[in-house]
Order: C-alpha cells, then structure tokens, then sequence
C-alpha cells in the first residue's frame, strides 16, 4: 500500500467517524438526556414525598404522591396505545419482543423505558429513527410534562408559600422543582421542534446550508431560554395565585373557569384552523396540545392569530393570578411580585424578539 492510499484510508475512516459523531452520538446523547431527565424527575418527587411523610405533613405526601402515581399509569396507557399503531409499521424492538411482553412491561409502568430503548435500538443498528417513532416519544414526554412535572411546580410552589411550617426551602425541594422545570422545559422544546420538522412549517430548524448551522443553534437556545422563563412565571404566577384560596375558597371557581375558558378559545381556534384534525385523534390530541398552550407557547406558534391570542391569554392571566394573589394576602411579598413582574417582561422582550426574526 502506497502513502497515497494510506492517505485515503485515514482519510475516509475519518469521515466515517464524524459522521457518526454528527449523526447517532448526538442523538444518543439527547436520548442520554431524555432518559437522565425522566428519571430524576420521578426519583426526586418520590423522595420530596417521602420527606413530607417523615415530617408529618400527610396532606402534601398525598398530594405530592397522587401526581406522580396518577400521570405515570395514564402516560403509559396512552404510550400502550400510541405504539401499538406504529409498531404495525416497523421492525421495532417492541415487535420483536410481543405485544403480550409490551403490555406487561406498560403494566409494570415500565413503557417509557422500553420505548427508550426502542431507540436506542435502532440508533445502534444504524436503522435512524423515523419521524413518527422519535415525535410519538417526544408526544409522551409532552404528556408527562403536562400531567406530573408541571403540576408538580405549581404544588411545591404552593406549598412553600402556604405552609408556615416549612421556614426554609430544602435542597431535596429546591432540586426537585429545579429538575421538573428541565424536564418540562426539554419536552416543550423537544415536542416543538419535531413537530416542526414533520410539518416542514419552519424552515430555518428542518433545512438549512452550513452556513447557517450557527444561527440554527443561536436560535434554539435563544428559544430554550425563552421557555425556561415563561414556564417559570406561569407556574409561579399559578402557584403564588392558589396559596391565598385557603383562606377565600371561592375564587377557586374563578380560577378555574379563566384557565378553562383559555383552553376553550385556543382548542377552538385551532381546530378551525387545522383541517386535519376533524378526527377523534386529531381533536383528541389537539385539545391535549392546547392545554399545554396554558402553560407555554408550542402549536400556537403555527399561526399569528393563535400566537397572539394566546400571548394575550397568558399576559392577562398571570397578571390577574399575581394581582389576586396580592389582594389575598394583604401586600405580603411585595419584593416577589415586582421580581415577578420584572421576569415577566423579560419573558415577553423573549417572545417578541423570537417573533422578529
């Protein structure tokens, strides 16, 4: 062998190596993080739960335990079915093991795992993951976003500002609400952005030359710092707004019926708009993702007119939830509302910038 193929040799190993750096390891170090976020997130509820018992508190271990229970057993209803339909369609680790097999591991509440390791699979063999495979996972992580890391921030929230015996924030209770956000913040972005890159609506994420692969990126953490702050105002307006019903219960009724009436306005818009989703499962997950809308900003991006009109939403809420919290507790953390309001116009200088570009 001459120094010239010798040359080419190295030459093409190398290019086989970045272009399995470029492609499967990133993914497998998402999946990494996918895995490593849910985890922790289940992990550190159950331990802040078992901490409340310790202590006594048996109201906030029940109610701590009963969103971590109720969202797992449903997230794996619907991953049961979810896969079944797609499972069909591919030569899948789930298809190889059985539908009996899969049914028992969802039953054991194991399904994300195994759906997990699905693609882990298939990144091994070089086989990639098609679009619905890797947009039905980042829809389950949606979901349990929704039903358990959320929820979870509003009621930690509550807590902390209620319960006159907790003095101080542990760290097991700061890590906690540290991870769920991470984990609801990464399936927000997640879910956005693969259900762009099914649609081929946003152009700059799903296709783009080399050139402008540093935009891309400037622009997905420009949009992940952007979810990280409106998730958190929304969750501590939330949070903030339900510690003072203790004392005044009836604005319960209130409350709920803003939040129902946002969600009623966005799923009925969106449903006018998208034609597709005249279905059971179109309306059925189009509802799902509209309740999302409450919290953070992911269909409604599609159009201008759900963009606004949920910005709107959203704005009035948490400044209503903040301005009732402040009544109800007789100007009490006076310091905590203006920081509030001050992360809340940051939150809507994000919004705005994300729209201009």
């Amino acid at each position: 062998m001459d120094q010239h193929d010798c040359t080419t040799s190295v030459r093409n190993c190398l290019q086989r190596a970045w272009n399995w750096i470029r492609g499967p390891v990133i993914q497998i170090i998402r999946l990494g993080i996918s895995v490593a976020l849910y985890i922790a997130d289940l992990v550190t509820d159950i331990m802040l739960a078992l901490q409340y018992h310790n202590s006594g508190d048996y109201v906030w271990f029940c109610l701590t335990m009963a969103f971590v229970i109720a969202p797992t057993i449903i997230v794996n209803i619907v991953s049961a079915v979810m896969f079944r339909n797609f499972n069909h369609r591919d030569n899948t680790l789930n298809v190889r093991l059985g539908f009996r097999i899969q049914y028992l591991t969802h039953f054991l509440q194991l399904g994300m795992f195994l759906q997990y390791i699905n693609l882990f699979c298939l990144l091994w063999r070089g086989q990639g993951l098609g679009d619905h495979v890797e947009f039905g996972v980042s829809d389950l992580e949606m979901l349990e976003a929704i039903l358990e890391s959320i929820p979870q921030l509003c009621i930690q929230i509550h807590i902390a500002i209620t319960d006159e015996q907790v003095s101080h924030m542990s760290w097991l209770k700061v890590f906690s609400m540290v991870i769920s956000l991470l984990a609801a913040v990464k399936a927000v972005v997640m879910f956005w952005y693969f259900g762009n890159k099914k649609t081929h609506e946003n152009k700059r994420f799903t296709k783009c030359t080399c050139d402008s692969k540093t935009q891309v990126w400037i622009k997905s953490i420009h949009f992940t710092l952007w979810k990280v702050v409106e998730l958190f105002v929304r969750v501590v307006a939330i949070g903030m707004c339900t510690s003072g019903f203790q004392h005044q219960a009836e604005y319960i009724i209130y409350f709920v019926c803003y939040n129902l009436l946002h969600w009623l306005i966005l799923t009925i818009i969106y449903t006018y708009l998208e034609t597709d989703t005249v279905s059971f499962n179109g309306i059925f997950l189009g509802c799902l993702h509209m309740f999302m809308g409450l919290f953070s900003m992911t269909l409604s991006l599609r159009y201008s007119i759900t963009f606004w009109v949920n910005t709107m939403l959203t704005l009035a809420g948490n400044i209503t939830m903040v301005t009732l919290w402040y009544n109800l507790r007789e100007g009490q953390y006076v310091k905590i509302t203006l920081v509030l309001m001050l992360i809340g116009l940051a939150s809507w200088s994000l919004r705005r910038q994300d729209t201009n570009v």
